[in-house]
């Protein structure tokens, strides 16, 4: 009988150094530092074969110093670099070097604070070299029943092999309102959005915009009543360009959706709940609608033997589609070398809902007069 029978034998040495300390006095500034080495030797031994020692080594280092710790202001400042263990490499040159770098500052004094931030990275895998830069700002303000947050974040990163280059940009804000001292009663409406960009030197460019808005409501109402409603609206386009394509591809679509729902309780026996939910789904394929409708009622009662419970659930579905093309992918061609200036085509189906109509152009010169259905 055959078989395969494998044997790995590792040792690993590893040696650690930290330090820290502060500068005229604790609450002025702080630092703290390290330094690592490890050392790695392994053997693998297969059927009986043995191969010889490989050996691989790796380091580290951090600074970290805070400038006035202990104040409702303070700067951080940090940096490291790191160099992960890498069997069967013995010098500086094979090995990935990784390093970050960057400042923090903060302020927290309330009713605000506030966040800003740079960070710099660099990694350096081989020939390919990677650059990222982070730059963020964040912060929130509460006075009485409002309290009021935001931010604004970008990062840049761009290697340097395929000279590709790509950024994202995010922002969001967000309030909430109580309405009464127990915070039983809240509003809060909130929108963000993003762009991501990747463009290399290939002629090709791609665009992704992202928004949302957001906005809950829940209400704590006399007589054991509580309600809540919601309403969610996002929006995502996509472009890319690519070379002698001014126009090669874009995508967008739509999303809403809104909720209802209301609860009553009887004493400590029956209690009964309604929920309806909304849905929109805009595409070029066309509009999806839902709507869900649901009611529960709940009884329940102690009794010698026990308890007794009775429930009861009805629920309600609707679901359709509007604006769907009749016809997908219908291909049809125009003499342009014509010297008449309108051009005509029959659609293959008839008939068709005119509104739900889309036209592109695949080649040949753009379309610059109306286009018009009969």
């Amino acid at each position: 009988m055959g078989g395969t029978r494998s044997s790995e034998m590792r040792f690993d040495e590893r040696l650690w150094l930290f330090a820290g300390g502060y500068v005229y006095h604790p609450r002025f500034i702080r630092f703290d530092g390290q330094i690592g080495v490890a050392w790695e030797q392994q053997k693998f031994q297969n059927n009986g074969s043995n191969s010889s020692w490989n050996s691989g080594w790796g380091d580290l280092y951090k600074l970290h110093a805070k400038i006035l710790p202990y104040h409702p202001y303070n700067m951080e400042l940090f940096t490291e670099r790191g160099r992960p263990i890498r069997t069967g490499t013995t010098s500086a040159a094979g090995h990935d070097v990784f390093t970050t770098s960057g400042a923090i500052f903060r302020y927290r004094k309330k009713p605000a604070s506030l966040t800003m931030s740079y960070i710099e990275s660099n990694s350096d895998i081989g020939a390919l070299t990677i650059h990222t830069a982070t730059r963020s700002a964040s912060g929130s303000y509460s006075i009485g029943p409002f309290r009021n947050s935001a931010g604004y974040s970008t990062m840049d990163s761009e290697a340097n092999l395929s000279q590709e280059r790509s950024s994202r940009m995010s922002y969001y804000f967000i309030n909430s309102l109580h309405f009464n001292r127990n915070k039983s009663s809240l509003l809060t409406s909130g929108i963000e959005g993003s762009r991501n960009t990747q463009e290399s030197n290939l002629s090709f460019f791609r665009t992704e915009d992202i928004l949302r808005w957001n906005e809950e409501l829940s209400i704590e109402l006399p007589w054991n009543i509580f309600s809540s409603a919601g309403y969610r609206y996002e929006q995502h386009s996509t472009a890319m360009n690519m070379e002698n394509q001014p126009t090669s591809g874009q995508i967008a679509r739509e999303n809403s959706a809104s909720s209802f729902t209301l609860t009553k309780r009887f004493y400590n026996s029956l209690t009964t709940a309604y929920n309806a939910n909304s849905t929109i789904n805009r595409t070029g394929g066309g509009d999806f609608r839902s709507l869900n409708q649901a009611f529960n009622a709940n009884y329940t009662k102690m009794i010698p033997s026990g308890r007794y419970s009775l429930n009861t659930f009805a629920r309600f579905n609707d679901m359709s589609i509007y604006n769907k093309p009749i016809v997908t992918d219908e291909k049809h061609s125009v003499d342009m070398s014509s010297t008449s200036i309108k051009k005509y085509f029959d659609l293959n189906l008839q008939p068709v809902n005119i509104p739900s109509i889309i036209v592109y152009v695949n080649s040949g010169p753009p379309i610059c007069s109306i286009i018009s259905f009969s």
